[in-house]
């Protein structure tokens, strides 16, 4: 009687991992992508090349950070509601821009929308190739003082 609890205990445990290990779960955190992020920040050129992105419901973020620390935000949404494909061509032209989050040099900046631009300037399905430029100014959410960002760049790998 042992040994059958034992037997059937086992085969449970197994039939539980596999099926736990086969479930396709919505990813809840940032993923590691190949590509780049680049900008002019008050004229100084920054490269953020440790990109990371993050897709849920209609909306992705991408995240870069640069060798001394800074990082910045980049979210993109689809306005329709509902919407499973962030990129659907029909509605490139009616993207969302989130204000796009920096950290540099000890500030922190939220863009202000009515300077932010955000295109995204080529989409490749076949290759999950995801291209766009950016520029802004936002003031440092402590001081005030305003940093300007232009001649941003980004190109990054897409995850499903």
């Amino acid at each position: 009687m042992k040994k059958n609890s034992v037997l059937f205990m086992t085969i449970f445990a197994t039939l539980f991992f596999v099926i736990a290990c086969n479930e396709k779960k919505e990813v809840d955190s940032f993923l590691a992508t190949q590509g780049y992020i680049r900008a002019s920040i008050n004229s100084q050129a920054v490269s953020f090349g440790t990109i990371q992105q993050k897709k849920s419901n209609s909306v992705l973020q991408l995240s870069g950070q640069d060798k001394n620390g800074n990082s910045i935000m980049l979210v993109i949404g689809n306005p329709v509601n509902n919407s499973d494909d962030l990129f659907d061509e029909k509605l490139i032209g009616e993207l969302q821009v989130f204000p796009i989050g920096l950290v540099y040099q000890n500030g922190r900046y939220t863009a202000n929308p009515n300077t932010q631009e955000l295109k995204i300037t080529q989409l490749d399905r076949t290759k999950k190739l995801l291209k766009g430029t950016f520029k802004f100014s936002a003031p440092d959410a402590n001081t005030g003082k305003e940093i300007v960002v232009t001649e941003g760049s980004f190109e990054i790998n897409l995850i499903n």
